[in-house]
């Protein structure tokens, strides 16, 4: 690592330049900890307790300038970190991005995994990266006895140089088991905490209430003398949210109660909803439930491994135009900053035009393409009794919903049960098989219809013809919006108008819960409706025949919270995120 200097924090500091750090592998190998053991379990560091004197109540430093002033990294520094996996536990990249996200949130300091390494020189080092790494006590002595973490740093100054030291914590002995309890796991990461804040130039403190406590009598977090410490020597965040007035209050509503709030908003849509949140919690998100000038806001997050937290809002925020957006929008950045994110991605139902893609770039935002299917859709009026609704259609439309009635097509609203998820996966599953779309797993998307359902708000239609499924839909409304979420068919549309019919009757079924506007989600854009290489461009011929006017919408839009994470998310963390935190997909995807 280069020498970084001080410019400006706090306490004007001195240079931080190399560092090691080594946890303890025995404590991740034990699948089973006594809890009691780990209550008891005690840290002492050699030579990191911190100069007497220095610090306040409840903190201490490790190093401080001949004037008294603290050491640590230049402010604001971005910390590079290398990452050893030789003998790291599964799933470590878990433990190692809450823990870096825990002390980049609450400083203004930023560490970064930059990579892995082979290097297994934990003291003797020189210039370079933070090294992190899995030992035991047969590479590192260290490490005999009761130690679990070490941590430490190299400070050039007049003196001399403080070594890296040593921390010592108690391990249960080695059983064999079949699970691991979660408060190890989250002991673990309290501990990687406690020696990134050496790192930084804590040391220990008198306080046993403290994270920096010399002893860990079962802290799970950072306390109050941490977080003055850190502050002491970090200065405010890299933006200081004390100066955003904040009129965003996260609330706990019910399901319905949630539901209800959406509904009310200028233009509802399914992907706010409670319902989608449980969806996307399976796949490794949070919901978490916003109230921003009386807006509701559904956020989903979820942490890209060593980057810190991504605050997603799906078809998000609800608002009526860009003015509306740009009120709402620092209050949600202050709010996912201080949360430890990122990236701020927001995905408004805008209407696209040169003016407001310039809007949104003026607020700081970057285009990031599409995520939802209908960011180009068909919009219909289905207003009205079934009769106007069918009298607005194109005449070739009508004509072949007759048709396919004529030809003995039946439409089924299907009950909310076991067996007609089964009968909608066996014919999307074809969908899948004929044309290699991206899908999730049975499970997810079977959980997905059970949720809708038997919330009220979705339904599965099947067209069926000579006693057999030649069609389905799952339809879901919210307010006055209705989504064609998905649809199959078999292979060839053996009845002609069979596919319109449905979509006819699902429709209707809209109607009768106050719908107004149903969407058919996902077109090619407007600008390539004809072009016969876009891949929508089958479905989109199908919801063109129901209205010709495609509807653009701005789509997926970044703000960057943290730069410097931001851009390495750019070039490679979001690749190698998808591949870390896909589950039940047919192709890797973080979102």
């Amino acid at each position: 690592m280069a020498e970084r200097r001080g410019s400006g924090c706090t306490s004007l500091l001195s240079l931080l330049v190399v560092v090691a750090l080594v946890l303890s592998g025995t404590v991740w190998l034990s699948p089973i900890l006594d809890l009691d053991d780990v209550r008891r379990t005690v840290l002492t560091h050699d030579g990191l307790d911190g100069v007497a004197g220095s610090g306040g109540e409840g903190y201490t430093f490790m190093a401080t300038t001949d004037r008294g002033a603290p050491v640590t990294w230049g402010c604001g520094a971005d910390i590079e970190l290398v990452v050893n996996p030789e003998g790291a536990p599964q799933g470590y990249e878990e433990l190692v991005a809450g823990a870096l996200g825990t002390v980049n949130a609450a400083s203004s300091f930023t560490f970064l995994v930059v990579g892995e390494s082979e290097d297994r020189n934990f003291f003797d080092r020189q210039r370079g990266p933070v090294l992190l790494g899995w030992a035991d006590e047969d590479e590192v002595p260290q490490l005999a006895g009761p130690t679990a973490g070490l941590g430490g740093c190299v400070i050039p100054h007049r003196s001399g140089r403080l070594g890296p030291g040593g921390g010592r914590h108690r391990r249960p002995g080695h059983r064999p088991a079949a699970r691991r309890l979660v408060r190890a796991r989250i002991d673990e990461e309290v501990v990687l905490v406690h020696e990134l804040l050496h790192v930084l130039g804590l040391g220990h403190t008198d306080d046993a209430s403290q994270l920096m406590a010399a002893e860990h009598v079962g802290q799970s977090g950072l306390g109050e003398g941490d977080l003055e410490g850190i502050r002491a020597w970090s200065g405010p965040p890299a933006t200081d949210l004390r100066s955003v007035p904040m009129t965003l209050v996260e609330v706990h509503p019910s399901a319905p109660e949630w539901n209800a709030r959406i509904a009310t908003t200028v233009r509802p849509n399914m992907f706010q909803t409670a319902e989608m949140g449980r969806a996307k919690a399976r796949t490794g998100w949070r919901p978490r439930f916003f109230e921003v000038y009386d807006v509701p806001v559904t956020v989903h997050e979820k942490r890209a491994p060593g980057l810190g937290l991504v605050w997603y809002v799906p078809k998000g925020p609800v608002v009526a135009d860009v003015d509306e957006l740009a009120g709402l929008l620092p209050q949600l950045a202050a709010e996912a900053r201080r949360a430890g994110a990122f990236l701020l991605k927001v995905e408004p139902e805008l209407p696209e035009s040169p003016g407001t893609l310039a809007a949104l770039a003026d607020l700081g935002l970057r285009h990031a393409g599409r995520i939802q299917n209908n960011v180009s859709t068909v919009l219909l009026d289905i207003s009205g009794t079934a009769e106007e609704l069918l009298a607005r259609l194109p005449s070739r439309t009508r004509n072949t919903i007759r048709k396919g009635a004529k030809e003995g097509v039946e439409i089924e609203a299907a009950p909310a049960d076991e067996a007609s998820y089964a009968r909608m996966w066996d014919l999307w599953e074809q969908v899948v098989a004929d044309q290699g779309v991206f899908t999730r797993s049975r499970d997810y998307h079977v959980a997905l219809w059970r949720d809708f359902c038997e919330a009220g708000s979705g339904q599965l239609f099947f067209a069926r013809h000579e006693g057999r499924d030649i069609a389905g839909a799952f339809v879901v409304v919210v307010g006055t919006v209705a989504n064609y979420r998905e649809g199959a068919s078999v292979r060839g549309r053996p009845v002609r108008g069979s596919a319109q019919l449905l979509q006819y009757e699902a429709m209707r079924w809209a109607q009768e819960r106050g719908a107004t506007t149903y969407d058919l989600c996902g077109t090619p854009h407007s600008s390539r409706v004809d072009d016969p290489e876009d891949p929508l461009h089958g479905v989109g011929e199908f919801k063109r025949g129901f209205s010709k006017e495609v509807t653009d919408w701005v789509g997926a839009f970044d703000l960057p919270l943290r730069p410097v994470r931001y851009a390495l998310w750019e070039r490679i963390g979001h690749r190698v995120a998808a591949r870390l935190t896909s589950r039940d997909a047919t192709a890797a995807t973080f979102f």
